[in-house]
């Protein structure tokens, strides 16, 4: 008997539902999922059909080594009347030790370990269980080279810090279980853990429907988790005293997989928690944080002067989400059509870091905040390019420098390409934006053109150096002593954020320059 048929067996012996228009099957792509039967050819379904249900009692997680009568954080009130399963053995001992999602993850790895004694091995033997599997594919286990595709993206980073949490999770769950005479590493490996921690964090459905009153947690239904991922799948859920109900409202058909939709999930989303992307995806977006701001800035933010239209991008210490033109959201609400890619807290932080710079107090900003002017809106253009730039120049200069090669790089191929597809469409409105509002100097042997102008620092040295060529040389000098930096290069100036300082400098110099000239009767 297949592993997909005594899945099956056991799932329905157990109360559990599988429609018999679909059936479960296995294959090298997509593992074990759910197609439509045969029988499809001959009959129709209603239109909205039931798929499967997923009894409480088949779930696992931490509730299964709830202790019995426990009454702790709400425990109680989930167990009275529901079937939880209970687990016996050294787990209880660390209920309202560890934290529920960690307990839930050692429930897990005692079950896989108890091989055919263990009530779910039908389940656990359809999940993938070693590293050649190409279902353990999130960026945990990416090899040296797969990690190749990520350098310079928000995951590269995410890897690290994630493997750190959950080794510290790890370590203190063991340590726990040791102080009470049980040799805990030894059994429930780093590696068990990584591995159980991967199936939660790919496969589990969120509690919050289930129980609103207790505080959220992670389940894991067996087989309504073999359903596929796609967006704009049309399904409904349903929960009944913990039973999980799910079903289709597209036609079946014979042969076609039928897919569960995860909701609106970006490509950093999908590949660090499930290990796949999605081409073209509607949903993604470019994770970005404000960093830290000065004290004014931090005022100004926490208090608008008018209510804030999207509430939901605070608080400021979360990501925010940058948009690309075909994002199904739409734009963003902006001061200029360059700007729409930009969520407006981020735009925000930048107006009122250009007004912090020039010594406004977070008071007197509100005005300027309100209605800014032209002035302003270019500095927060180029306050917002510069970190935008950065972000895309750190992902393009480590390109890997073959064409990928496995699933993992092929994904984080996706990744990478959307990441930058986002920053690039963003970026370069912004410097066709200010490319259009600056214009060339009526003449070129003069430091002072007829008429507005923007330009920026490589361009006010090239000035100088054409009226006075040796002024220009022991400027750069200067400013390479001072600073370290080529005041000529855009990209060195942006890298290390000093481009008002070389302002200040060259102003200083133009000044003197300009003095000198005149002192000797030159136009």
């Amino acid at each position: 008997m297949s592993r997909c048929d005594k899945l099956r067996e056991w799932f329905i012996a157990e109360a559990g539902y599988l429609s018999p228009y679909v059936q479960l099957t296995e294959s090298p792509t997509n593992g074990i999922h759910v197609r439509g039967d045969p029988i499809l050819e001959t009959e129709n379904p209603s239109a909205e059909t039931p798929i499967c249900t997923c009894p409480l009692s088949l779930t696992l997680s931490y509730l299964n080594a709830v202790p019995p009568k426990s009454t702790q954080n709400g425990i109680n009130a989930i167990q009275n009347g529901l079937p939880v399963r209970h687990v016996s053995g050294d787990l209880p001992l660390l209920h309202g030790v560890i934290p529920h999602h960690v307990l839930s993850r050692f429930v897990l790895i005692e079950q896989r370990l108890l091989g055919p004694n263990s009530f779910w091995e039908p389940y656990i033997s359809c999940l993938p269980l070693t590293e050649e599997d190409d279902r353990l594919s999130t960026p945990l286990y990416f090899s040296e080279e797969d990690r190749q595709w990520l350098h310079g993206t928000n995951i590269s980073n995410a890897i690290d810090m994630r493997r750190t949490l959950w080794t510290e999770e790890w370590t203190a769950a063991c340590t726990e279980l040791e102080n009470r005479g049980l040799n805990a590493s030894q059994k429930y490996t780093w590696d068990l853990y990584l591995w159980a921690a991967t199936i939660f964090s790919s496969r589990a459905f969120t509690s919050s429907s289930l129980f609103p009153d207790v505080e959220t947690f992670a389940l894991l239904y067996p087989v309504i988790d073999c359903l596929n991922h796609q967006s704009g799948a049309k399904v409904s859920w349903n929960f009944n005293n913990g039973d999980f109900s799910l079903s289709t409202t597209e036609p079946l058909q014979a042969g076609k997989e039928v897919f569960n939709n995860y909701g609106a999930k970006g490509n950093e989303e999908l590949l660090m928690g499930y290990g796949f992307c999605i081409p073209n995806n509607p949903s993604d977006s470019v994770a970005i944080k404000l960093g830290h701001l000065p004290p004014p800035v931090l005022e100004t933010l926490r208090n608008p002067p008018t209510p804030d239209p999207t509430p939901s991008i605070s608080p400021l210490d979360t990501a925010l989400s940058l948009r690309g033109p075909t994002h199904y959201c739409g734009a963003y609400p902006a001061l200029a059509p360059c700007l729409r890619g930009i969520p407006p807290l981020m735009v925000r932080a930048a107006l009122s870091t250009c007004l912090a710079v020039r010594g406004i107090a977070p008071a007197a900003m509100a005005d300027q905040l309100s209605n800014p002017s032209s002035r302003l809106v270019v500095a927060t253009m180029r306050q917002l390019l510069a970190p935008l730039q950065k972000k895309q120049d750190a992902i393009t200069t480590t390109y890997p420098p073959t064409w990928p090669q496995t699933r993992n790089q092929r994904h984080a191929k996706l990744y990478r390409d959307g990441q930058l597809a986002i920053l690039n469409s963003i970026t370069t409105a912004i410097a066709r934006t200010l490319r259009t509002l600056a214009r060339s100097p009526s003449s070129p042997s003069s430091l002072h053109p007829l008429g507005p102008a923007i330009i920026d620092v490589s361009e006010a040295v090239a000035a100088l150096r054409r009226e006075d060529p040796e002024t220009a040389r022991v400027f750069l000098r200067g400013v390479e002593a001072a600073l370290g930096v080529d005041a000529e290069d855009r990209k060195q100036l942006a890298a290390e954020d000093c481009e008002d300082v070389v302002w200040i400098l060259w102003l200083c110099v133009a000044w003197v320059h300009a003095r000198r000239v005149g002192a000797a009767g030159s136009a």
